[in-house]
Order: C-alpha cells, then structure tokens, then sequence
C-alpha cells in the first residue's frame, strides 16, 4: 500500500502525476513483495521542503528523510550538500 501525504506543500496535479510516476517501481517491487506500506510526507518551512517516507512490512519499519531548498543556495551548515568552487 502506498499512502501521500502532502501536507502543507501545494501540488497541482501535473506535480502529483509526476511523483506517482517516479514512484511506479517501488509500487511494482510492494506488489511482488506483499504487505509492504510506504508512507509519504511532505513539508514546507520557508523555501526547505522535507520529505519523510516511512517502510514498513513485517519485519520493522525504516525511516528516510531529505531536504531540499527551493531556489538560492543552501546554508553554509549543510556538510553534505556539494557546492560549487568559491
């Protein structure tokens, strides 16, 4: 099963269309694998959106995150972004 969440990120539809579509593999991989729940949302503070999906089956439940800045450059605080030569 696959649930979204978008919680207070406007999606049009062509936006909603676009994530269901980059996310037909994992539905292809939940249906050959049974009980398998996917469970995603999203948030927008300022220009950061984050993203949360959730895993969970019988075994356990795995948990991944990612942020993104919408435009500008990301914060200096952010080890793990690359950033272009200064």
């Amino acid at each position: 099963m696959f649930k979204l969440s978008p919680g207070n990120v406007l999606l049009k539809p062509s936006h909603r269309r676009q994530l269901m579509n980059g996310l037909k593999r994992a539905l292809r991989l939940n249906q050959r694998l049974g009980d398998l729940m996917i469970s995603i949302s999203m948030r927008r503070t300022g220009r950061l959106v984050e993203m949360k999906a959730d895993v969970s089956n019988r075994r356990g439940v795995v948990g991944f995150r990612a942020r993104s800045m919408i435009g500008g450059t990301p914060p200096a605080n952010w080890p793990h972004v690359d950033r272009p030569p200064a």
